[in-house]
């Protein structure tokens, strides 16, 4: 079995677990996958030591550590990150992180939320029927 195909197996073993407020989300979900699938230990800091919770406070979060911990590539790569932003209540931003997995030459997304409330697999295209916009590509530095 191929690597793409192997770790493509192992997304699919995610699908269902379970998303918990400010125990489990898509960022937690993120970095379980990058640790376990691709053997890469990350962390993303947070503020006094507390993973941000509310829009808000993971936007500023997310806008830190962004630029501190990745960089930006043009096309998604097997293996990368992606982040996501939707508009929600009153215009405010939601930001959402994904793990791209690339299998038999179609983009997937394994990624958590509230809204679905456990963490699925998906095709990067169907995020715009959505109303998810896709934000940028990233590796980790």
């Amino acid at each position: 079995m191929s690597t793409e195909a192997q770790d493509f197996a192992d997304a699919q073993s995610y699908v269902g677990v379970e998303y918990v407020p400010g125990v489990y989300d898509c960022a937690h979900l993120f970095l379980d996958v990058q640790r376990q699938v691709f053997g890469r230990e990350l962390t993303i800091p947070t503020e006094l030591g507390v993973h941000s919770m509310g829009r808000a406070g993971q936007a500023r979060q997310i806008a830190v550590a962004r630029d501190a911990l990745a960089e930006r590539i043009q096309e998604p790569v097997h293996g990368c990150g992606v982040l996501l932003t939707t508009l929600v209540d009153g215009g405010q931003l939601a930001w959402h992180i994904g793990t791209v997995f690339v299998y038999r030459g179609d983009v997937w997304v394994l990624h958590n939320s509230h809204a679905m409330g456990s963490a699925s697999l998906n095709r990067l295209r169907d995020f715009a029927w959505r109303g998810q916009r896709i934000e940028g590509f990233y590796k980790w530095k």
